[in-house]
């Protein structure tokens, strides 16, 4: 979905089907804006968004379902996106009860690197879109 030129990609975790959606735009405070709007939440101060150069807000809707917002630029560097990615990731496990394992990370890896992927497919939308 795009709106006033932020793309609003909403996707579901494998798995755990927690809402997660993926939000792009060359302007990381109108993306907050645009989706405070739709879901009526407020996801970061206008004070804090100056020095913030993307980031996931995790909330549980007013039907009780729990969502993940990641917001970043369209330029975002690869160490952003798996930045945001791993905290999105770490949600995840813990709404779900899920504890990290040091031997035994391979759920986690693979979680992670679909979140990646949905971040740069979505980035790579964008993209298109804007052209």
């Amino acid at each position: 979905m795009l709106i006033d030129s932020v793309l609003i990609r909403k996707l579901r975790a494998p798995v755990y089907k927690s809402g997660l959606w993926v939000v792009v735009s060359d302007n990381l405070s109108k993306s907050i804006d645009v989706v405070e709007d739709i879901v009526d939440h407020r996801i970061i101060p206008k004070s804090d968004r100056a020095s913030t150069k993307a980031y996931t807000y995790a909330y549980e809707d007013h039907e009780g379902k729990y969502k993940i917002l990641i917001f970043v630029k369209q330029n975002a560097k690869p160490g952003v996106v798996a930045h945001e990615a791993s905290h999105a990731v770490k949600i995840l496990l813990h709404w779900h009860g899920m504890k990290p394992s040091y031997t035994n990370d391979e759920h986690e890896a693979y979680l992670l690197e679909w979140v990646v992927d949905q971040i740069h497919t979505t980035m790579k939308i964008y993209d298109n879109t804007s052209n």
